[in-house]
């Protein structure tokens, strides 16, 4: 390999002696910005700094099991929103510490638009505050639905009686609500 890159070396500087001899300036600065910028050296060097730096997988994050493991029962169409308990939160700030109060106010600041959206245009539906429980019992929906398997710290679940609870995108709050309440009736 050392041959080769010896090899490469000299025939650029008998290219570049020619060109020299010529007395074509012009030719020569495209001649010396091509050698630098093919430089085999260079390519060493990153190959160097990929070995020192193995590719890391991104951590994903786990959400910390919650404290409580109270029951809300829902019988009405409702909105759930939940939170997470001291503990939970502390995981999480612990994870993304230095974006956590950007991350923890873009939360709660689609939940004021959803509750916002909902209060408006869809008063039949009940919102509720889960603050404190770890299960929701939706009528007629099965089993109870854990919010530690949720891995969000904070958000939104829809309800109504005869379906699943469905988990939804708060920055899609209008498309939600329409296709969980309206599109899919039964």
């Amino acid at each position: 390999m050392r041959f080769v890159e010896e090899f490469v070396i000299t025939r650029r500087m008998s290219v570049l002696n020619r060109t020299l001899k010529k007395g074509r300036p012009g030719v020569f600065l495209l001649f010396s910005a091509l050698f630098f910028c093919c430089n085999p050296a260079s390519e060493k060097q990153k190959a160097n700094v990929e070995e020192q730096q193995p590719n890391e997988q991104p951590q994903t994050f786990k959400k910390r099991p919650g404290v409580s493991s109270d029951t809300v029962w829902l019988n009405t169409p409702s909105a759930v929103f939940f939170y997470p308990d001291s503990l939970q939160k502390e995981g999480y700030r612990a994870f993304i510490p230095e974006s956590f109060e950007s991350s923890e106010h873009e939360y709660l600041f689609q939940m004021n638009n959803a509750r916002t959206r909902l209060e408006a245009n869809w008063k039949h539906v009940a919102i509720i505050d889960c603050k404190q429980a770890k299960y929701l019992v939706a009528d007629g929906a099965g089993a109870p639905l854990n919010l530690d398997e949720i891995n969000e710290p904070w958000g939104l679940i829809l309800f109504e009686k005869g379906k699943a609870p469905a988990h939804v995108d708060m920055m899609n709050i209008d498309t939600e609500l329409e296709n969980y309440f309206v599109k899919n009736r039964k």
